[in-house]
């Protein structure tokens, strides 16, 4: 793993440095000079990253929360989200649950606004790509430039989204391929739905 593939897996996993360094078990120093080539990554750290997003844990659908000492149970959807074309989805259903270690989050959040969903399309490459699982927030869901789920057009959407003074919204793909919307509420009758954004990656 180089370091720029290293620094865009802890930044797709929402880690600060210092959260990296808790996880892999070294020093905030050792995860700089990974990043800034001073130090070689081992392929032990490249393999703990790895089978965490890999192999996360399921349980059962009737399992209680309560009991969920060292994480979060988060449920996941049935929907993909288009990162190109988009996805129709006309039945959004809860087909299993995922828990995710309580590490990996900055604050806590609240499960029950946490939704997993699926990256469909290679629009958002190569920070996401397609058959990664997305973390969405459905309590942040405008005014903050970042990445959402949204839907448009009937579709489900995976994009970077950058909110502008005058009340448009850029709708952009990370993918230098594909071209930037430009979203007027005061121009169209299509309505913008904002699902959520985007707060943890898992990669397969």
């Amino acid at each position: 793993m180089s370091n720029e593939d290293f620094i865009l897996k802890r930044e797709n996993m929402g880690f600060t440095q210092e959260q990296m360094a808790d996880y892999l078990g070294v020093s905030k120093r050792q995860i700089a000079n990974f990043e800034n080539g001073k130090t070689p990554i081992k392929k032990i750290y490249v393999e703990k990253i790895s089978s965490y997003f890999i192999k996360p844990l399921h349980i059962s659908t009737t399992s209680n929360q309560k009991n969920l000492s060292s994480g979060y149970e988060i449920d996941m959807l049935n929907v993909k989200a288009g990162a190109g074309e988009g996805v129709y989805n006309y039945e959004i259903e809860v087909i299993d649950k995922i828990v995710m270690d309580k590490a990996f989050f900055k604050t806590v959040p609240d499960p029950s606004k946490m939704k997993i969903i699926e990256v469909a399309g290679d629009s958002m490459y190569p920070t996401l790509q397609s058959g990664d699982f997305v973390i969405i927030d459905e309590t942040k869901t405008n005014g903050i430039d970042g990445i959402y789920a949204l839907q448009l057009h009937n579709q489900i959407l995976i994009k970077r989204l950058q909110f502008n003074l005058n009340g448009t919204i850029e709708i952009k793909s990370d993918n230098q391929n594909y071209n930037t919307q430009t979203y007027n509420p005061k121009d169209t009758q299509v309505p913008l739905h904002i699902i959520g954004m985007k707060t943890l990656t898992i990669q397969r």
